[in-house]
């Protein structure tokens, strides 16, 4: 059977080089929205407190939650893209390094993007001119 879902098209299987910069991408994304929220989202507190609402830290998260989910996306393209979901193999090799990536940046993505929901939590029920 085939490694690659392009063989069976009878296409050349895609090389390692061509997808790199999306591969990091879904793996680096989801943490750096994360990483951004908990700056940010220090920055937007005591704007939201003199202003008495709330809607920009949520539209600031929101954002960020689309952001780390596109994330997961292209990680989900890349690893399809090299045949993941197939049959497993052990050579090595670019492809075996991009279905890894790919499903790194899957699960980098789901784990991320709950944690920016949990922090969203904060802003929902905590109004921002707490403790100070």
């Amino acid at each position: 059977m085939p490694a690659y879902r392009a063989e069976v098209r009878g296409e050349a299987p895609p090389t390692g080089a061509r997808g790199g910069g999306a591969q990091w991408y879904g793996v680096l994304i989801p943490p750096l929205a994360m990483l951004t929220n908990l700056s940010l989202g220090f920055a937007l507190v005591a704007w939201s407190c003199a202003a008495h609402h709330r809607v920009l830290l949520h539209v600031e998260i929101a954002l960020l939650v689309v952001i780390s989910l596109s994330g997961g996306f292209v990680a989900h393209r890349e690893w399809k893209r090299f045949g993941g979901g197939g049959e497993a193999d052990d050579t090595g090799g670019p492809a075996a390094r991009a279905r890894f990536l790919g499903a790194l940046g899957m699960g980098s993505s789901a784990l991320f993007t709950l944690i920016l929901l949990g922090q969203w939590l904060a802003n929902a029920y905590l109004a921002p001119c707490v403790g100070s």
